[in-house]
């Protein structure tokens, strides 16, 4: 695994490395030789729960049937762990008709931004949150957005969402399973000139969260879901498309 041969591949690195440092210091090309073999690009830190984690990053670029694809890779400095993982591009399908694709995967627990986008610009809306996000939506015509999480049965969950008062915006109730949510007490509201926080806490299992506004963003015919699956490694996955994409098991 050092030299970033085998099924680990990308999955774990050489820990504590830094930018420009090789991800696998033995790698060999098949001329035996380390030229072109992947390096890291920079150091950045991530939000994770309360903390925030030093990660190491690497991008690149590539085309398939004359598609760009952009795929980037982050790990955790100290451990060498995958804690993240994002590709984007298009894809030639049938009809030579051709799709965009966001494919997107992270470690449970790290800050994750959703992109609703709407008449070519997008709303980011950012998610901390201790539960595994399985599903992310936003819905112009009834002025909400919806989260499905999950968690270890019994132990305490929360989810602080972030909404720009772009998207969403006026007077709010928010629900959990279809039954509606006290402010105070399950949850709490702020908002600071751009964006609403709604901190909301609860008992995990599997729930839905709703939160809805009285206003939202002048309807264009844009309508976005996000699934969501998680892998055995404990890994949320995202797939953005028309049709979904089935991802090998990490």
């Amino acid at each position: 695994m050092s030299d970033g041969s085998g099924t680990e591949f990308f999955v774990i690195i050489s820990a504590n490395v830094n930018a420009g440092d090789l991800l696998y210091p033995d790698w060999k090309n098949e001329n035996q030789t380390s030229e072109g073999a992947p390096f890291v690009n920079e150091t950045i830190s991530i939000k994770y729960g309360d903390a925030t984690i030093e990660v190491n990053h690497l991008n690149y670029t590539y085309t398939i049937d004359d598609q760009p694809r952009s795929e980037n890779y982050y790990w955790e400095k100290s451990t060498g762990l995958s804690v993240k993982w994002t590709m984007s591009g298009s894809e030639v399908v049938e009809d030579d008709a051709v799709e965009t694709l966001t494919i997107y995967s992270q470690k449970v627990g790290l800050q994750q931004v959703f992109y609703p986008y709407i008449d070519s610009t997008d709303y980011p809306v950012t998610v901390d949150s201790n539960s595994a996000i399985l599903g992310f939506e936003f819905n112009q015509t009834e002025r909400n957005l919806s989260l499905n999480v999950t968690g270890k049965t019994g132990t305490s969950g929360f989810c602080e969402v972030i909404v720009p008062d772009s998207l969403l915006w006026g007077t709010f109730s928010l629900s959990m399973d279809g039954y509606a949510l006290v402010e105070g007490d399950d949850y709490s509201q702020t908002h600071n000139g751009t964006h609403y926080t709604f901190h909301i806490s609860y008992i995990h299992s599997d729930h839905t969260i709703e939160i809805v506004g009285s206003d939202a963003i002048p309807e264009f015919p844009a309508f976005l879901i996000l699934p969501l699956f998680m892998t055995a490694t404990s890994l949320a996955v995202i797939v953005y498309r028309k049709r979904l994409r089935h991802l090998p098991t990490l």
